[in-house]
């Protein structure tokens, strides 16, 4: 599982892809109108940010698989594992959390979940 480190380290560096858009305050008041802007601007944003998640995760886990010398990992398909980590993510962190950027402990701790779900080079 030599190859677990290097796709965890791929995967941290999805610090990079932090959206700063921001405190994390959107639309305030108690109007339906300023519930309805929050939660449209929620939607979206989560929806971008799952983008560019898997989109930085799959580059960075690509470039830190070139690395290895098993062929088997340095040519793997990334992108189940990184939507996987993306949406478990998604699913835990609030949209504040998320424009902060996961932590290295919140990266590791999906990465490994997902990899059980979506192991590599196996």
């Amino acid at each position: 599982m030599r190859y677990t480190t290097a796709i965890i380290a791929g995967c941290a560096l999805l610090a990079a892809c932090n959206s700063k858009h921001g405190d994390g305050n959107t639309a305030a008041g108690n109007t339906a109108a300023g519930n309805t802007a929050a939660s449209s601007f929620e939607q979206g944003f989560r929806s971008s940010y799952r983008t560019r998640f898997v989109d930085s995760c799959t580059a960075g886990a690509k470039a830190a698989a070139a690395k290895q010398a098993n062929a088997a990992v340095a040519n793997a398909n990334f992108t189940p594992l990184c939507s996987c980590a993306a949406d478990k993510l998604l699913a835990t962190k609030s949209v504040k959390e998320l424009m902060a950027g996961p932590t290295q402990a919140d990266q590791e701790t999906v990465t490994k979940a997902c990899l059980k779900e979506h192991p590599i080079g196996a």
